[in-house]
């Protein structure tokens, strides 16, 4: 398992990302962004974004480039898995 962390830095925006799931799809790195709106429950999704990568570099870099434009309600540590057998992973909060 890999961790990266994405930090909460940068202007107010209307969408941020509240969770982050990674998990194998048939030989394909996929990361699922769950994006939360400032005017709703901090606990519904109202929006997603889905990464695919063919490695964990690949999708590390992905994640900070999004994460610059949707910016984490709090510090997130996001777990990718090395292979299929680690299952899908969640980000967790700082």
């Amino acid at each position: 398992m890999v961790q990266m962390q994405l930090k909460q830095k940068g202007k107010n925006r209307k969408l941020r990302i509240a969770k982050v799931r990674t998990k194998w799809e048939s030989n394909i790195l996929v990361a699922d962004l769950f994006l939360t709106s400032g005017y709703v429950s901090a606990w519904k999704h109202v929006a997603g974004i889905k990464l695919c990568a063919r490695t964990a570099e690949a999708l590390e870099d992905l994640l900070i480039q999004i994460a610059q434009a949707y910016i984490p309600n709090d510090d997130l540590i996001v777990r990718i898995p090395e292979n299929e057998a680690e299952g899908e992973l969640w980000s967790y909060e700082m």
